[in-house]
């Protein structure tokens, strides 16, 4: 649940206090994209942040045995600093018009659209692969950044619109 929602200024992003025990892991403060990926629990953006090619050499194999990544890329081409309207998005979400103004989709009034239900279930289909092919530390690693997004977003929601 929800206990706090602030929105930081300049950025797509918000930092809300989580009562998930496996977003607690991120000492309650996470970053949150528009389709509810969890960009502070992301191996990319922790590697990213604290400078660690190492990480990121190792994420580039991961992505490239998920189906990711056509093949595997250089650490330098995996840097990710969370998302953002001016970067490319897989889901096309960041040219929605519904979310002019809002930080993510669980703010907009008419969520879930049909175009969030398909993140959901593009989601949730890389979930199971990364299931059947990722170790449980791997698959433990990858969880809390992607596959808690209608989570995430119900709860959004539910604290602005009460339904």
């Amino acid at each position: 649940m929800l206990n706090e929602y602030n929105i930081s200024s300049g950025t797509l992003f918000f930092i809300i206090l989580h009562s998930n025990p496996t977003i607690n892991k991120m000492q309650n403060q996470f970053l949150l994209s528009f389709c509810g990926d969890c960009c502070s629990a992301c191996p990319r953006y922790i590697a990213t942040k604290n400078n660690d090619t190492a990480k990121l050499q190792q994420l580039a194999l991961l992505w490239y045995r998920l189906g990711l990544r056509d093949k595997v890329l250089p650490p330098d081409e995996l840097i990710c600093t969370g998302c953002n309207a001016k970067k490319p998005c897989n889901y096309h979400i960041n040219t929605c018009e519904q979310l002019n103004g809002l930080n993510n989709c669980g703010e907009c009034a008419l969520f879930p659209c049909s175009t969030i239900e398909n993140v959901f279930k593009k989601s949730e289909a890389t979930k199971m692969r990364c299931k059947s092919i990722c170790s449980p530390e791997e698959y433990e690693t990858i969880k809390p950044a992607f596959f808690q997004k209608r989570e995430l977003l119900s709860e959004i929601h539910f604290k602005k619109y009460g339904l």
